[in-house]
């Protein structure tokens, strides 16, 4: 605390400042000025909150969403006219419309939108949201190489294995921020291909599902034994819900259908 008492209770201060600016003060102010009572032996703090103009929204415009439902935009963006623009909210909107995958740029400012007025001692400023975007392209392409290096099962030597990597995905499928793809690996003794599918809400409800359908064949060939091929399919689904904030739910199915021979 400063010797003229007015930085005392900074922590205390500042959660005052920042409740009133999760309802629409931004320009909120608060000073804490002290009252020394020398008869009581006691400090009264006197906190004067200069609260400023409350900011309301008045609606919203977007702009730059054109290959995108705007369902898939007014979900993440979740906002009401006539509430108080809360900077969380908005923050939480920016972080929603990322996690769509369909856009690498999501920008929101605030403009008047009218004349400030005053009622029971609160001016209340209408603001219009202006969130600009900027898509992402809808293909991706992805590709890479890469080497296993492993110990031979003889236990001297080592084996090298080869590979490919390739990645094909459209992530914005119906113009409603869906994902579909295709994977393929290769390698000397090891072939995978699999195909996915995401969505990121199920009828209007904020819940994730995955699915994957995947394809592969092993083939195994140890020192002085038999050789095997082993196939495989699988089919596997997930969803995932975040009922709270700091609480996140998965759940899901798998099958597998597992195949291994003799090739001879």
């Amino acid at each position: 605390a400063s010797e003229d008492g007015t930085d005392l209770t900074p922590e205390g201060r500042r959660q005052v400042e920042e409740e009133y600016r999760r309802n629409g003060f931004a320009a909120a102010h608060v000073v804490v000025t002290p009252e020394v009572s020398r008869e009581r032996s006691a400090v009264a703090l006197a906190v004067d909150v200069r609260e400023g103009p409350q900011r309301v929204l008045a609606g919203v415009d977007v702009k730059g969403a054109e290959g995108v439902s705007r369902g898939v935009v007014n979900r993440a963006i979740q906002a009401r006219p006539g509430v108080p623009i809360d900077p969380e909210h908005w923050y939480l909107t920016r972080k929603r419309l990322y996690d769509t995958g369909v856009f690498r740029s999501a920008d929101v400012t605030f403009t008047p939108a009218g004349e400030a007025t005053t009622t029971d001692d609160v001016t209340r400023q209408p603001m219009r949201a202006d969130v600009t975007l900027q898509e992402s392209p809808p293909w991706r392409l992805r590709y890479g190489f890469r080497v296993n290096d492993e110990v031979a099962t003889s236990g001297s030597g080592r084996v090298l294995s080869p590979g490919v990597l390739v990645d094909l995905q459209h992530r914005n499928v119906f113009h409603r921020a869906m994902g579909a793809g295709l994977i393929g690996s290769w390698q000397s003794n090891i072939k995978l291909t699999r195909a996915y599918f995401t969505m990121p809400t199920l009828f209007a409800l904020p819940i994730k599902t995955n699915l994957f359908l995947t394809r592969s064949r092993e083939d195994l060939t140890p020192e002085d034994a038999t050789p095997f091929v082993v196939d495989r399919a699988t089919l596997s689904g997930e969803q995932q819900m975040q009922p709270f904030r700091d609480l996140k739910l998965t759940y899901g199915y798998h099958y597998e259908r597992n195949h291994t021979f003799d090739p001879k």
